[in-house]
This record gives structure tokens, C-alpha cells and sequence, in this order.
């Protein structure tokens, strides 16, 4: 049945309701409560839309993130005590070699190792195994340069200057930008996902034309130490130099621990909370290729007030729970805190927001702003299509006159 045939229907079954005059009082009262749930109806998909946008909102910034920087903190100083405590260039170094030298391996067999999980019947339950070993490996691959970089450069405001325009600009030239952007910027939920396609992504930058063996894995090894070393150090390098111009700036807040954190954590959000309404109210735009010069110069400069807000969160979130934790029983609240926020965000779903450069990256579209996608924990109700919204306020106006003509009558 026709969008058409339906309206005439429900309009022909109006007018002879009204012709029967003997119910006219009951046939108001229906016309009363057909007006009042068509109102009601119109009205519901905004509704429940903006309930969830505001709820995956509240989870994101309230429960997620703090888990999130809960566990990058534990791990961080767990590393801290247990590897080589006693020497911190040797603790860098060490760490730098076997976290990058292990996911540059990875990267190397990422596509073999996704397929073989592809095959198996659980493969949910094997990505979710996989996710625990890759986490630990993206924290330990930002201590290392990132302890390296202060025990070379010394973790000083020129220092921590260079650091942030270098890192920035590598990944524009990459045109990877989006992956200094972690949680609360970016949020995935793996029930709404394909996990195959969001992990070890890497930066294809030459490909095999050759079509030989050896052509494919010399591809390989490039782009896999392009996504690693590069982008992956570029990544870490932008973290460190952004972390220590937001901590030199806190110096003026005369070293109150708990006021700077409350500070860094209302202006992290407060940079979230407009860069999520301004996405919001984006989405309703439609925005097709080929995109101007203008609309990519937007993105980036998108990216780089969301990546702000995003270490600003952490710093805050990061510094409130040094000020607040107990730091007397430093194994115990680094252990408690690793497997307590992991296991958060398991039972939620979220643990693949804990997976960032460098293992793997995010690689712009040049058909989508792929920067503007700050994702989502709940999957977005499906708005009202323009003709069904037509056809219902048709029939609503129908029904409204015929409603206003019992009452002359």
C-alpha cells in the first residue's frame, strides 16, 4: 500500500465517522485523543533522541574516562616498581625497545592475526582476550619515549614547546590527526562495532605493485614502522609536550593539587562538552565529497581543540587521583587500580577505547571528515524519515479539521 492510498484511507475513514451524527460526542472525544497521541508521536523521536545523546553524555564523562585514565595511571606506575625502579634511563629504555619492537611485530602480522580470530566460532570472546595484552603494550609504548624524551631534553617549557608542534605536525603531514584524540574525544562501544576493522589499523602508505612476495612484505615492514615509529612516537611526543605546557601553567595555581585538577578537569569538559554539541548539530548537515580546502582546514583545527580538551581531562583526572589515592601502599593501589578499571570497562563493553597509537592509527578518509566523528557508547536512534513526517502531518491536519467540523456542527 502507497504512502497515498494510506492517507486517503485514514481520511475516508474521518469523514464517515463524522457523517455519523448520532455519535458526534463520542467521535470528539476520539478526535481529542487522536490529536493528542499524533502530538504525542511527533514529538517522542526528538525526545527520546536527545535523552540518549544526554546519556551517552553523562556515561562517557562520568564512568568511561575516569576508568580509562584510572587504568593508563595504575599501569603507568606499575611499571614504575617493577621495572627497573632504580634506574630511569634503563626503565625508558627498556621499556621503549620491547613495547615498540613487539607491536611493530604485530602490525607486521596484524591483517593474519584478525583473520585467524575471523574464523573462529567466539571470535568475540578471542578479540576480547586480545584487547588485555594490547592495552598493556599502547601504555608502555607511551612511557617509554616518553620517559626517554624527558631524560634526553630535560621536561622543560621549550622542551615541552617542540614536542607539541612537532608531534602535531607529523600527523598532519600524515594526515592522521585523529589519533592524539582518546577517550572522552573518541568512544566506541563493541556491541556496536566491527572489531575487525577497528584495531590494529595501520597508515598504508606504499603498496605492493609488484604483486610478489617480497613486494609485500617489504610493503609491510614500511608501512608497519611508518605506523609504529612515526606516527605512533609522533602521537606520544604531541601527549608529553601538551601534558607538560598544561602542568607548567598550573605552577600559578600556588601548587594546590586538588584545585588545579578540579581547574584542568571543568575546562577539559567544558572543550567536550562544545566540540559534542557542535558534532551533534553537524550530523544534521549534509556534507559530501569532494570536501574544500576550507572544510579540511576545519577538521584539523576541530581535532586540535578536542585533542586539547582530551589531555586536559586526563591531566586533571590523572592529578585529582594522585591527591586523592592513597599513596602509602603504592603496589597495591597501582595493582587494584590496573584490574579494577580494565575490568570496568570489559563488563561495559569499552575496553577497545583503551587500544590508541601506536598500535595502529587513525588514516583519514578523503571521501568523509572522519575528525568530526567523536563516536558513541550508545548507537543513535533512528530520526523520523521526511516523508514519514510528511505523510504524518498530513494525516494530522486532516484529522484536526475534521475534529474542528463536528464541533460546528
Amino acid at each position: 500500500m502507497t504512502r497515498f492510498s494510506k492517507q486517503n484511507k485514514q481520511v475516508a475513514q474521518a469523514d464517515y465517522i463524522n457523517s455519523s451524527s448520532p455519535f458526534q460526542p463520542a467521535m470528539r472525544q476520539f478526535f481529542r485523543l487522536t490529536n493528542c497521541v499524533n502530538h504525542l508521536l511527533g514529538q517522542m523521536p526528538s525526545f527520546l533522541f536527545l535523552c540518549n545523546r544526554f546519556l551517552n553524555m553523562i556515561i562517557i564523562l562520568t564512568l568511561l574516562t575516569p576508568a580509562a585514565v584510572n587504568y593508563y595511571r595504575a599501569t603507568w606506575y606499575m611499571l614504575d616498581l617493577f621495572v627497573f625502579p632504580d634506574d630511569k634511563l634503563l626503565r625508558a629504555s627498556f621499556t621503549f625497545t620491547v613495547s615498540f619492537g613487539t607491536l611493530f611485530l604485530i602490525m607486521l602480522v596484524g591483517d593474519y592475526i584478525k583473520e585467524s580470530l575471523n574464523a573462529r566460532k567466539a571470535k568475540e570472546v578471542w578479540y576480547h582476550v586480545l584487547f588485555f595484552p594490547l592495552a598493556f603494550l599502547t601504555v608502555a609504548a607511551w612511557k617509554g619515549p616518553w620517559m626517554l624524551l624527558d631524560q634526553i631534553t630535560t621536561p622543560s617549557l621549550p622542551s615541552a614547546c617542540v614536542s607539541h608542534v612537532m608531534g602535531f605536525l607529523v600527523l598532519v603531514c600524515t594526515r592522521t590527526t585523529s589519533s592524539i584524540v582518546a577517550m572522552p574525544g573518541y568512544c566506541s562501544n563493541e556491541r556496536h562495532i566491527n572489531l575487525s576493522e577497528s584495531i590494529l589499523q595501520g597508515k598504508h602508505c606504499v603498496k605492493n605493485t609488484s604483486n610478489t612476495i617480497c613486494g609485500e612484505i617489504a610493503a609491510r615492514i614500511f608501512n608497519s614502522f611508518v605506523t609504529v615509529f612515526i606516527i605512533g612516537v609522533a602521537v606520544v611526543n604531541y601527549w608529553r609536550g601538551t601534558w607538560l605546557i598544561i602542568l607548567t601553567t598550573l605552577q600559578y595555581l600556588d601548587n594546590d593539587l586538588i584545585l588545579s585538577s578540579v581547574v584542568l578537569i571543568i575546562v577539559g569538559y567544558s572543550i567536550w562538552i562544545v566540540c559534542y554539541v557542535f558534532t551533534e548539530f553537524l550530523s544534521t548537515i549534509p556534507m559530501n565529497p569532494p570536501h574544500s580546502i576550507l572544510n579540511r582546514a576545519l577538521e584539523q583545527v576541530f581535532v586540535y581543540i578536542l585533542a586539547f580538551g582530551v589531555v586536559c581531562s586526563w591531566a586533571g583526572i590523572w592529578l585529582l587521583m594522585d591527591a586523592c589515592l592513597p599513596s602509602d601502599l603504592p603496589v597495591t593501589c597501582a595493582l587494584i587500580g590496573h584490574f579494577v578499571s580494565i575490568a570496568v570497562l570489559y563488563v561495559l563493553q569499552a575496553c577497545i577505547n583503551l587500544i590508541g597509537s601506536p598500535t595502529g592509527c587513525t588514516v583519514h578518509n578523503s571521501e568523509k571528515l572522519d575528525g568530526f566523528d567523536m563516536g558513541s557508547y550508545f548507537e543513535k536512534p533512528h530520526r523520523i524519515e521526511p516523508e514519514k513526517q510528511i505523510e504524518n502531518g498530513a494525516i494530522k491536519q486532516q484529522l484536526i479539521r475534521n475534529y474542528e467540523s463536528t464541533q460546528l456542527n
